[in-house]
């Protein structure tokens, strides 16, 4: 599914963590095969459960892409369908197990996908670190940004938090601000989401 999707990049399939980042190298990750994202990347978590109630079969997929910071879009899709009946008289009634495999699964690949180009469709997002070479951003070229693209503090309230590209590369940009007179440290642990802006 994600392979096939135009606008993601499959890197490696692992458990999703639920301990701590500083947790990450304990005996339970090493052997388990659990593995941090990498900076600026998603993760995709899902869980299908099939439940049986009376002569009804209730499929429930739950759906969570989550960003680098814990935010994240979920989504639950629910479908149901007969529970098939066995022999001719299921073959005639039309009850077959195809059919309540056909019922159970019936859009739902393209509601995910759905899902993945809304995301596409949204802007990059990231927080501002402070370090030693100026403010910078864990998302790079292969998240979409070029040497146009403007970030935008994510707030109504600061009328030019404007940030320009000083240096990009593959997975981690450096910023600064438009406005000369702002600190740096002003920024620092803020959220910008990116723009292009075609220049």
């Amino acid at each position: 599914m994600l392979r096939a999707h135009p606008d993601t990049d499959l890197e490696r399939i692992a458990p999703l963590s639920t301990a701590p980042v500083a947790a990450a190298l304990d005996y339970n990750t090493l052997t388990r095969g659990q593995s941090l994202p990498a900076a600026g990347d998603h993760r995709m978590n899902q869980s299908i459960t099939v439940e049986r109630q009376g002569k009804t079969l209730r499929l429930a997929l739950e759906v969570a892409v989550i960003g680098p910071d814990g935010n994240g879009v979920r989504r639950r899709i629910e479908r149901q369908a007969a529970v098939p009946r066995g022999g001719v008289a299921g073959l005639v009634a039309g009850q077959s197990r195809s059919s309540a495999e056909a019922g159970l699964t019936a859009g739902v690949l393209q509601e995910v996908r759905a899902m993945l180009d809304g995301l596409a469709c949204q802007p990059a997002e990231a927080r501002l670190a402070l370090g030693s070479d100026g403010l910078s951003v864990p998302l790079g070229r292969r998240h979409g940004l070029t040497r146009a693209s403007l970030a935008f503090v994510d707030d109504p309230n600061d009328g030019f938090g404007l940030l320009e590209v000083v240096a990009l590369d593959n997975s981690r940009t450096t910023l600064r601000p438009l406005d000369p007179s702002r600190a740096l440290a002003s920024f620092n642990g803020l959220r910008v989401y990116f723009v292009e802006a075609g220049l």
